[in-house]
């Protein structure tokens, strides 16, 4: 159930986008023989931890839940990836993938608090930070491809 509540749907992007995120991960670090891929990987997943526990903290607080990915998004994002990583698993490959993801990852975040301006200050700063953990992601995947 989506909520009208503009705090509450932006709380609920950033946990969306980083379980996803943290899926995607899961996913292809089992496959990268490259070790400082594998950790720069590890540490985004980390980040990606890092904003859903917040954000499940912050929906918390102002008496939510955290809504989960749809189902009927998750198996065709996670059948993606397998099959993406499975047909050419090189690193520049893997870093292609991930940073396709982030970026539609980053787009909806960003989508979500250009329509979102009635937002508390608390709830901005997060999106913020969501958005710049992206972007960040973004720039060190490119190192890679």
């Amino acid at each position: 159930m989506h909520d009208k509540n503009p705090n509450v749907a932006a709380l609920n992007m950033i946990y969306q986008n980083s379980k996803m995120a943290i899926d995607s991960i899961d996913c292809v670090i089992p496959k990268i023989k490259n070790i400082n891929l594998k950790k720069d990987l590890a540490a985004q997943m980390l980040g990606y931890h890092n904003l859903v526990k917040s954000s499940s903290a912050q929906l918390y607080n102002i008496n939510h839940y955290p809504e989960d990915v749809n189902i009927f998004a998750k198996i065709p994002a996670a059948a993606s990836m397998y099959l993406k990583s499975a047909v050419d698993c090189s690193e520049s490959h893997i870093a292609e993938i991930m940073i396709q993801n982030a970026t539609a990852g980053l787009i909806e975040l960003q989508r979500s608090f250009n329509h979102n301006k009635n937002l508390t200050h608390e709830v901005y700063e997060a999106g913020i930070n969501a958005i710049n953990f992206e972007q960040t992601n973004i720039h060190k995947l490119r190192n890679y491809l």
